[in-house]
């Protein structure tokens, strides 16, 4: 494993489904569900041995799941207990961070970029955030885009009570993820 600055890549894929935010989730499933896979045996590396920058970037992929969720659920407590206004104020902020960070890429690049890229960002932390949440605990769920994998070997009730576990953990890790904001921005 080695970080290789300054690479071109292309992606070879194909929209899997015909709208846009379809396929943007059936393609974070199965690379998201392929990063957590490999992630775990990755962390346990030194970073001395893969480069600080690396094993950094490799824990910034597990922790940046919260993190990124915390955002918006801080917002939406805020809204809900303090004050509506702060909606409009956060969504005031994350345009204009955006962009910046667009116009910083955009300045390495040598060219100006769509007006539609900083909302392309943003979905791609949030629901990207989201969906790497939700694969976490259903890692039996990823698919490929390419093949046709399934559970046809296994009783319809070991798959019920998979998914009701699986839906049971995922939620309490996203209520003590509320909880945990919720303690820290003093609403608690």
């Amino acid at each position: 494993m080695l970080y290789l600055p300054d690479v071109t890549s292309v992606s070879m894929e194909t929209q899997p489904k015909p709208g846009f935010a379809d396929s943007a989730v059936t393609l974070m499933i199965r690379w998201f569900g392929n990063m957590l896979r490999t992630n775990s045996r990755a962390l346990a590396l030194r970073p001395s041995q893969i480069g600080p920058f690396t094993w950094w970037s490799i824990l910034d992929q597990k922790v940046g799941i919260w993190t990124t969720l915390a955002g918006p659920i801080s917002v939406v407590l805020a809204a809900l207990f303090l004050e509506p206004l702060v909606i409009p104020a956060y969504l005031a902020w994350v345009m204009a961070t955006r962009y910046i960070f667009c116009w910083v890429l955009a300045s390495v690049r040598g060219r100006g970029f769509p007006i539609t890229w900083p909302l392309l960002l943003y979905f791609g932390q949030i629901v990207g955030a989201a969906v790497k949440s939700y694969v976490l605990f259903r890692l039996d769920r990823q698919r490929w885009t390419r093949q046709s994998t399934g559970h046809a070997d296994r009783p319809a009730l070991g798959l019920r009570l998979r998914a009701l576990g699986s839906t049971y953990v995922h939620a309490l890790a996203l209520g003590w993820l509320t909880f945990g904001v919720m303690l820290l921005s003093g609403l608690v």
